[in-house]
């Protein structure tokens, strides 16, 4: 997966980039099964390998969809 981010004076993006249908798989889970609730979002740098940790709530696995069709919305 390659990762990619852009900021400028309104927002900050950060595209994902799947590599192998597998992560395509999990992109297309993700997308569907979101939360609208506010991402979680932890910086460490107090440590010798600092990193950004971005959080997004999913729906239950049990009501989650693993299927796409036609009439499917993404968005």
């Amino acid at each position: 997966m390659r990762f990619k981010y852009n900021e400028n004076k309104w927002e900050l993006g950060i595209t994902m980039t799947p590599e192998t249908p597998k992560e395509v798989a999990e992109m297309l889970r993700i997308a569907k099964n979101a939360k609208a609730t506010k991402p979680l979002i932890y910086f460490q740098f107090n440590v010798d390998d600092p990193y950004l940790a971005i959080s997004l709530e999913k729906i239950s696995e049990v009501k989650q969809c693993n299927s796409v069709n036609p009439t499917d919305r993404i968005a």
